[in-house]
């Protein structure tokens, strides 16, 4: 049995927003070059798979049908030409137009390709095909059920998890969401937030203090059946690895022990890295690549190796191929073996003719970024960073775990 499956269309880069916006197609395209470049695709553990078109009534697990439909218009309209000045207008309601969610040509089909991606992985997982997936195209966390948010037209982890959840209805499955890019996951949060025992998100993240989309805090726990399952660690800026570690290996294995999922899925967005335009946060390659190791390792000890690993942020298009590489490396159980720096004619070829800083030639970083180096240095700042994980920790292990623990009980 291949080990991983590899997600992997030219179709993906139908997820355009524009040359101006920040999310690139170019962070999967070079990603898959590096992977390619590396022969990763041909290992024998890995089986390289298509992604397929969701359907309407998939999308609308998460989704209203209004807000689809005007998604399907508008792909529709631009097919034609440019976009009327009523449809403009119109996306205004759903919260697209100038700015985070401009209309694109193929919206529907480029969001749908990307569902479908997600969901082929899922089932690969599920039904034994492979141990695990990597999905980078996907990931797109913030979108709500009718309205676009955060680049996100529509949610793929939401979407998966619902999918499987009905399709599998019988066996009563446990799904397991870990979020650690810099932003809340706050789209795949609301579709479980009231209603849902049988899944659990976890998302760590830059405070909602400082970092959009405001929300993601302690005290969001879930409600009603859900009461304890929503798990949020706000961090603050400049959090450094070591403390980002400290704070992940205190919580995570507890909650994954406690509920006992059948499938875990992973958004690994790296805007988490301290060189990141759009976010504070302050981990280096190798802080990103022992945060993926952490969950691969915590699904293998609990789920059977069962995870679904998804892509997300990132938004310095020169460290997204390095540590998305290295986490699919992880996966393969090849990790281990990659070279220190990546081979001159891979390079010269993610380096050819790009509009982006040159991806450098080693996957760990030679250290922090500069404005993260003189506070970890700073022993006034190390002393509140310390402080505020300790505060965060103690108000998990005694607010939090017991609830989680209370509902364990009953499972």
């Amino acid at each position: 049995m291949p080990k991983t499956a590899l997600i992997m269309s030219d179709a993906f880069a139908q997820y355009n927003l524009g040359k101006q916006h920040p999310l690139k197609p170019e962070r999967v395209i070079l990603t898959w070059e590096l992977i390619k470049g590396l022969k990763l695709h041909e290992h024998p553990n890995c089986i390289v798979m298509e992604p397929r078109m969701a359907t309407d009534e998939e999308i609308e697990l998460v989704h209203s049908k209004e807000y689809i439909n005007f998604v399907k218009r508008v792909d529709a309209a631009l097919d034609q030409g440019p976009l009327p000045d009523d449809l403009e207008i119109e996306g205004m309601r759903y919260n697209l137009g100038p700015g985070d969610n401009p209309m694109f040509p193929k919206m529907h089909r480029g969001s749908a390709i990307v569902v479908g991606g997600t969901i082929v992985a899922m089932e690969a997982v599920h039904d034994g095909v492979v141990e695990n997936a990597f999905q980078a195209g996907g990931g797109l966390h913030h979108a709500m059920a009718n309205k676009a948010e955060g680049f996100c037209i529509y949610n793929d982890p939401a979407i998966a998890i619902k999918y499987i959840l009905k399709k599998h209805a019988k066996e009563n499955l446990r799904i397991m969401y870990i979020d650690v890019d810099a932003h809340h996951g706050d789209g795949v949060q609301a579709a479980f937030y009231d209603d849902n025992e049988n899944v659990m998100t976890v998302s760590f993240h830059e405070s909602g203090k400082f970092l959009f989309p405001g929300t993601g805090f302690m005290e969001e726990r879930g409600t009603g059946k859900h009461e304890g399952l929503a798990i949020n660690v706000p961090l603050l800026p400049y959090t450094y690895d070591d403390l980002y570690l400290d704070i992940f290996d205190d919580i995570v294995p507890k909650v994954v022990k406690a509920f006992q999922p059948d499938i875990i899925i992973s958004q690994n967005g790296v805007d988490t890295h301290g060189t990141d335009p759009l976010a504070q946060l302050g981990l280096t390659t190798k802080g990103q690549r022992d945060i993926f190791k952490r969950i691969h390792e915590l699904a293998s000890k609990y789920c059977h190796g069962k995870l679904v690993a998804l892509g997300g942020g990132g938004y310095n298009v020169s460290v997204v191929p390095r540590a998305w590489t290295m986490l699919f490396a992880d996966l393969l159980g090849v990790l281990d073996t990659l070279p220190d720096k990546i081979p001159p004619e891979i390079l010269a070829q993610l380096n050819n003719g790009r509009i982006h800083d040159n991806v450098p030639d080693a996957f760990l970083d030679a250290g922090p970024a500069d404005d993260i180096k003189w506070r970890i240095n700073d022993f006034k700042f190390l002393d509140e960073f310390e402080l505020y994980g300790l505060q965060m920790r103690y108000q998990f292990n005694n607010e939090i775990l017991p609830l989680i623990e209370k509902k364990a009980r009953k499972w």
